[in-house]
């Protein structure tokens, strides 16, 4: 007997054009919603106790977002973003607050090689029944290298190391994010 849920979205943002060096983009949004989807854990009751998905009623999910780069100097350039979102009534998982940043720098010649070391560090706030682990930053590197071989081929090495530093940010105890890993290839 679930319903679709009825949504109001507002969004408003800017980029910028005018600072030489630096690109700025912001974003706010306000979501309101009716017959809002909600997980009532064991809601079923004996023998399963799955589970159950319901119509709760209201809620509201508002924030922000804001990246910012500089243009490249001498092929090189610095990013840096931040989300916020404030979740009321709290979330299923107990989160009434999620936020992220993401920091890196790149490197690209604009003509066949670029290196990028990015993080990223995201906090759920959730219930802490739940086992969760989010207090690291997780950073991959990629490397690129493209070779000009004639008009047609153009062959790509990539190289990719995925949680670098070995990081957990996982939000259930069951379900944690994979340890490093390595892919490398040509295209």
């Amino acid at each position: 007997y679930l319903q679709p849920e009825e949504v109001w979205s507002y969004q408003l943002g800017a980029e910028s054009g005018l600072l030489r060096y630096l690109w700025v983009k912001a974003g706010f949004f306000r979501h309101e919603l009716d017959k809002a989807l909600k997980r009532e854990l064991f809601g079923s009751g004996p023998p399963t106790f799955n589970d159950l998905i319901v119509n709760a009623g209201k809620s509201r999910r508002q924030g922000f977002e804001l990246e910012i780069e500089t243009l490249p100097v001498h092929h090189l350039s610095l990013i840096g973003s931040i989300a916020y979102v404030d979740i009321d009534p709290p979330n299923d998982f107990g989160s009434d607050q999620i936020y992220s940043y993401n920091v890196g720098i790149k490197y690209d010649d604009r003509e066949s090689f670029r290196v990028e070391l990015f993080g990223r560090y995201l906090w759920w706030g959730a219930d802490s029944r739940f086992g969760g682990s989010y207090g690291d930053f997780i950073w991959d590197l990629n490397i690129r290298k493209i070779f000009h071989a004639g008009a047609k081929a153009v062959p790509e090495v990539f190289f990719t190391v995925r949680n670098l530093f070995n990081g957990g940010q996982y939000l259930v105890g069951d379900s944690k994010n994979p340890e490093r890993w390595v892919e490398a290839g040509i295209r």
